[in-house]
């Protein structure tokens, strides 16, 4: 157990290999114009073993159904 608490802990967020402190930085031409968020609903759970660039484990990847104040978004997925 001590190993998957430790695995938790270091990709808590989903932060993986791909991840970077500016990550909000590079979002946010990109974010900025959908407006700030009105709804957002649990579209979908997916549970996976393996993750690229992460541990293997046990994982949930979460997509949310998003609704902007600008328009209509696309699901998104936290990573």
């Amino acid at each position: 157990m001590g190993s998957r608490t430790s695995h938790s802990n270091r990709y808590a967020g989903g932060r993986s290999s791909n991840w970077s402190p500016d990550w909000a930085e590079r979002v946010e031409p990109v974010r900025a114009p959908l407006g700030r968020v009105e709804q957002r609903d649990l579209a979908n759970v997916t549970r996976a073993n393996s993750l690229p660039g992460a541990p293997d484990g046990e994982y949930e990847v979460l997509q949310f159904k998003t609704q902007f104040a600008g328009k209509d978004g696309p699901r998104s997925r936290p990573s």
